[in-house]
């Protein structure tokens, strides 16, 4: 199952774990992340806090993963450009009956200003007054928008929140501990057997 939070997420393991539970501090620094057992005797189920998954582990049923997973933040910018516009001047025949230094100023404006609909407003006002042909000032917007400006689309995920006390990222402590004195071990009994052997 898929939720948009931690603490939805918990939710549904209080939903899901049969009974109450607790932080099991040997075996989280072994796995290198937080566990959490059955406080009731003989109940062999557990909770693996991956962060990013919550995993329910029952040995008679198998597991039960909920995955958080928060909707991106979708952040949209709009830019459009003096030639862009020109462009656009030149396939419809507007700036007919402006001067040189009035259509420069009225690309300067665009250069030096965000494609708001305000700013696109007064664009398209100034092409209709410097233009012989009779346009709507809507129509002359329209083909702006859609001929002089770009859309660019910047996402952004977002983590799982942090809950009070705890890493966002996995703790790789306990993951390296337990591979130390592994390595230790096995180093020992390598020596130890060659060792027996003379």
């Amino acid at each position: 199952m898929t939720v948009k939070s931690r603490k939805e997420a918990w939710k549904k393991v209080d939903e899901n774990f049969p009974t109450d539970y607790e932080k099991d501090e040997q075996s989280s620094i072994n796995a290198g992340y937080p566990i959490y057992r059955s406080t009731v005797e003989g109940v062999n189920a557990w909770i693996s806090d991956l962060n990013v998954t919550l995993e329910l582990n029952f040995p008679d049923r198998g597991t039960i993963r909920i995955n958080i997973q928060s909707d991106p933040e979708i952040v949209e910018e709009r830019k459009w450009y003096a030639d862009n516009v020109r462009m656009v001047c030149c396939d419809h025949h507007w700036y007919d009956k402006g001067t040189v230094e009035q259509y420069n100023e009225t690309l300067d404006f665009v250069r030096d200003n965000e494609p708001t609909g305000l700013n696109i407003f007064k664009v398209a006002d100034d092409i209709i007054l410097h233009t012989v042909e009779n346009w709507n000032i809507e129509t002359v917007m329209f083909y702006l928008m859609k001929d002089a400006c770009f859309t660019y689309f910047k996402i952004k995920t977002t983590a799982p929140e942090k809950e009070q006390g705890q890493s966002a990222s996995l703790d790789l402590t306990g993951i390296n501990e337990y591979l130390r004195k592994d390595l230790e071990e096995r180093t020992s009994q390598i020596a130890d057997s060659k060792t027996d052997k003379y």
